[in-house]
């Protein structure tokens, strides 16, 4: 180890070029501890709650100020960091011998599992063992959770190689109100069963995601509390049956277009793409223009939309819907 001598005086100088800079200002420096409670509830206000719950950790004064009423009061009650050792089978028995049910009281609604990857597709499990998971969700289950963190980073996606591994953990929080997918990239081409498992969804992060979502928004039906969905850079795919009339006016069901949810009000998908699952194709197609008008018209609710539509098509849009409005006032 190399170790460096501090310039003699060194100390003396940073004091010498405070008190310069203090003149020049005409004030002394603040420091956080000149700073009042409000100030710091005010640039709390600004964080995510995992940020703020950091700060929470820095002293008594920073985990009495974060308590305040006015800010987001959620905690984690556990983060889950899977191995390569890790299972659905080890995670349902922590679950359940660690009692983490009583965990996850008053505040601690979020729960957190980094690298799922790692999880193991488990496929010896004979259909005896999923009933007996099963019976342990209803018996042992998160009902107090109600967001879950699954997802990677730009940086470091994660690949998983059956989605049923995510079902099965979606058994365990069913009251689940937002769950984050972004960069889960799944292998094979299935869907995460939102509808029937989560009925109470109402926010949906899945950024970069790669086929976790089917193009026609099969696994979203059922959910009539979602009005969120934030799907920039995600990966759809579809099938023929539904390709032919996503750009067509029908309303028959095969050309509902992806996220049919009719409570839909915020909705981000810049720079998704989708491709047609045929076994082989690996074409990735950005979004129409004709597809991303279709799926504003489509839902009637939506008043917050980050996409790829022209300007010219946003004033198109935004014309039809207040002709609407304006219809609707004079009948």
């Amino acid at each position: 180890m190399v170790t460096r001598k501090a310039p003699e005086n060194e100390e003396e100088n940073a004091s010498k070029r405070r008190r310069i800079l203090q003149e020049a200002l005409g004030a002394t420096l603040a420091t956080f501890d000149d700073l009042n409670d409000d100030c710091v509830v005010k640039a709390l206000s600004f964080l995510s709650f995992e940020d703020m719950n950091s700060f929470a950790m820095c002293s008594r004064r920073c985990h009495e100020v974060r308590s305040h009423e006015s800010l987001d009061q959620t905690r984690s009650g556990t983060i889950i960091v899977c191995s390569e050792e890790t299972s659905i089978r080890s995670i349902c028995n922590a679950i359940v011998t660690g009692r983490w049910r009583s965990v996850f009281r008053g505040n601690r609604t979020h729960l957190k599992i980094e690298n799922i990857g790692n999880i193991s597709s488990e496929e010896a499990l004979s259909e005896a063992d999923r009933d007996e998971i099963r019976g342990q969700a209803r018996s042992a289950g998160l009902i107090n959770v109600t967001s879950l963190d699954l997802s990677g980073t730009p940086e470091s996606a994660i690949e998983i190689e059956e989605y049923s591994l995510v079902n099965d953990l979606l058994r365990f929080v069913p009251n689940l109100e937002e769950i984050d997918v972004s960069y889960i990239k799944v292998a094979t081409f299935e869907l995460f069963d939102f509808g029937d498992l989560c009925p109470n969804l109402e926010r949906i992060k899945g950024d970069g995601s790669e086929n976790c979502f089917h193009l026609s928004g099969v696994s979203l039906r059922g959910l009539s509390e979602l009005t969120e969905l934030s799907l920039d850079g995600a990966h759809f795919l579809s099938t023929r049956e539904h390709i032919i009339g996503y750009e067509s006016t029908s309303d028959d069901e095969n050309a509902w277009l992806f996220m049919h949810c009719y409570s839909l009000e915020c909705l981000s998908i810049m720079d998704a793409t989708w491709e047609e699952f045929d076994g082989s194709s690996t074409e990735r197609h950005p979004f129409s223009q004709a597809m991303l008008m279709k799926m504003m018209r489509s839902h009637g609710n939506l008043c917050w939309l980050r996409s790829d539509l022209t300007d010219e098509n946003v004033e198109i849009l935004t014309r039809e819907r207040q002709e609407r409005a304006a219809g609707a006032v004079e009948a």
